[in-house]
């Protein structure tokens, strides 16, 4: 069995393309970003992690995701007069306490789509592997968690600048 060069393997892909081009004139090419060997490199990444660095790994992506909700909507709140935080039978007085126990519930909700998605359900000796969703729930709290440090940056730097 012979090994074919980068270069060989080059050659015969163009020359598939050509022909499927040639086979389909009509057919529109789009070409779009190349974002997949990430998530793909994530998802390789992933599977390489034993079961509990993943159990880790979903208890830190869903703590950024409800750390950020609870920072956006705590941000909202406050600065709201005390007169608009009536709604019903919710006061100023017990906004917080509900605040608090719909942040835990939908902390709790993200946490069982991480395990979902990194560790499954499966309790047999083999874990799953994680697939490209895990990969870009993990992209997604990375994300958050960047655009929340710099966000919380700025906010201290505004609340420390010139009054």
């Amino acid at each position: 069995m012979s090994k074919k060069t980068p270069e060989q393997r080059r050659h015969e892909n163009r020359e598939r393309h050509q022909a499927n081009v040639a086979a389909n004139p009509n057919e529109i090419q789009i070409r779009l970003p190349r974002l997949w060997p990430r998530v793909a490199s994530v998802q390789a990444w992933l599977a390489r992690r034993s079961r509990a660095v993943r159990v880790l790994l979903a208890v830190v992506v869903a703590t950024v995701l409800t750390g950020a909700i609870a920072l956006l909507l705590y941000g909202v709140l406050f600065q709201l007069p005390p007169a608009q935080l009536v709604l019903g039978p919710i006061n100023g007085q017990n906004i917080l306490t509900v605040t608090v126990t719909a942040l835990a519930l939908g902390g709790l909700a993200i946490y069982w789509v991480s395990w979902r998605l990194l560790v499954g359900f499966d309790l047999g000796a083999e874990p799953l592997t994680p697939g490209r969703a895990a990969a870009r729930w993990v992209l997604l709290g990375l994300a958050v968690f960047l655009i929340t440090v710099v966000a919380a940056t700025l906010a201290l730097l505004n609340a420390l600048g010139p009054v």
